[in-house]
């Protein structure tokens, strides 16, 4: 790229520094979570109305957009028939507890802006407004037409996609701004089931979880029992007991993580399994086996236990988490949440789980299966972007494959790139300000270094994708 575009291109994100941070808060002001539906909004109101702020802020700026059934939505800009994408989510999974603030109220510290959906991923989207305004008001030619789509279900099964793309052709190429840079050239396949545990009517209640690619910090369960609380060997490290009329409630608390990265957390479902199998005195029969059973599987996050463990070359190694745990029916409904290697399948995973099952004298339901994505690492696209991020930072990074999903894996010809710098190390204690994690972070340095990235990028894309 020339030296003037490069001197421009600097000089605008300067000059647009407090307008970036004002948007990326303006969207993290609005809870969108994803609720009930109401009439013409699939996804409830506050993830409308996180689309609809989205739109008004690219309409402001002379963007063609476009509302599709509240599904998703897009904002293009240019004339050409081809197109390169840039497609983010607005969705944000719930905020959950341990906040050192508010999470809808989002404010700087330290040079770094929190609030739930800073980071994962309204700062792809603000990215990617900013990187077409650069390309725009700088007056860039461009072959391709530029269009920023806006997701709306992306953490919670990605439905809203192929809406779109009923709708209309995928771009040419996609970036994903939904990761850590240099580019994810591929996307472990994601597998999630129910297995439905027997269990005693002794419980009263048993809850844990928010979501169920989260791993859970926070859960509970209340049993009918006499048995005191003070000395109980229930108690531990992440237990505490509370004893009521007849009752005992466990109350258990770890560290929470994404379901992609679950070494380093602690589940607050394994931490109540295990607190019952320190006091079997306190459940039945019929509760300790399956507690039995809970604790074991989750006494590791690679599915050794369950029979489905996995890894391959390029992505490692399968992981699993119980999400959320819920008491239905007397029975415990646990959803497991599985990031398998790209070449592995779903269907042995679900051999897997149908004999551990089997076994146990459990249930297998709700069985959904989202296949890998994988591109070579050597496509030149690939490459290109590398390069593109390398020179940018004086790093030399290799593309890599990772345990999380994205819609690169929903599109032809897509990876998923940036905008999360993977040398930073968040100013927070663990379990707090990554994705999903309470007091979620973003460095303003950072959002302003990966706009000028995607600015590059796409300008390099537009000369060589045909």
């Amino acid at each position: 790229m020339e030296k003037e575009w490069n001197d421009r291109i600097e000089q605008y994100f300067s000059d647009h520094r407090q307008e970036i941070i004002d948007t990326l808060f303006a969207l993290a002001r609005i809870p969108s979570v994803q609720g009930a539906p109401v009439e013409g909004k699939p996804y409830g109101q506050a993830v409308a109305d996180v689309l609809d702020k989205a739109l008004a802020l690219c309409e402001e700026q002379g963007l063609e957009t476009e509302n599709i059934g509240y599904y998703c939505g897009s904002a293009r800009y240019g004339s050409a028939e081809k197109e390169l994408g840039f497609i983010a989510h607005l969705d944000v999974v719930p905020a959950g507890d341990g906040w050192s603030g508010k999470p809808f109220e989002p404010f700087l510290r330290d040079g770094y802006a929190i609030g739930r959906g800073v980071r994962d991923n309204k700062n792809g989207a603000v990215c990617g407004l900013f990187a077409i305004r650069c390309i725009k008001e700088l007056g860039i030619p461009m072959r391709h037409a530029l269009r920023l789509i806006f997701g709306c279900a992306e953490e919670t099964g990605m439905d809203d996609l192929p809406h779109y793309l009923e709708k209309h052709a995928a771009p040419s190429f996609s970036i994903v701004p939904d990761t850590s840079f240099p580019v994810c050239h591929g996307e472990k396949g994601i597998y999630t089931a129910d297995l439905l545990l027997p269990i005693g009517p002794e419980v009263l209640g048993f809850e844990g979880g928010i979501a169920s690619n989260v791993v859970p910090d926070k859960a509970e369960i209340c049993l009918r029992t006499s048995a005191p609380a003070a000395g109980s060997p229930a108690a531990g490290e992440h237990v505490r007991l509370e004893a009521g009329d007849g009752t005992l409630r466990l109350l258990a608390n770890g560290i929470t993580a994404h379901a992609s990265q679950p070494q380093h957390s602690i589940s607050a479902i394994y931490e109540l399994a295990s607190a019952l199998c320190r006091a079997p005195e306190l459940c039945s029969e019929k509760t300790l086996k399956s507690m039995t059973f809970l604790r074991d599987m989750l006494s590791d996050c690679y599915g050794e236990r369950l029979g489905i463990a996995a890894s391959d070359e390029p992505s490692g190694k399968l992981t699993c988490i119980c999400g959320l745990v819920r008491l239905e029916e007397g029975a415990v409904r646990m959803n497991l949440n599985i990031r398998y290697p790209v070449t592995y399948s779903g269907e042995k995973i679900t051999e897997g789980l149908r004999r551990t099952a089997q076994e146990n004298g459990m249930e297998l339901a709700n069985i959904h299966d989202d296949h890998p994505n994988f591109l070579p690492g050597d496509l030149p696209a690939v490459q290109r972007l590398t390069r593109i991020y390398n020179e940018a930072t004086g790093r030399s990074l290799p593309p890599y494959v990772m345990g999380g999903g994205t819609y690169a894996r929903h599109l032809p010809n897509a990876v998923a790139f940036g905008p999360d710098d993977p040398e930073e190390a968040v100013p927070c204690p663990p379990g707090h300000g990554s994705a999903h994690e309470p007091d979620e972070c973003q460095s303003i340095r950072g959002l302003l270094e990966a706009a000028k990235i995607y600015v590059r990028a796409l300008i390099e894309l537009d000369a060589v994708i045909d």
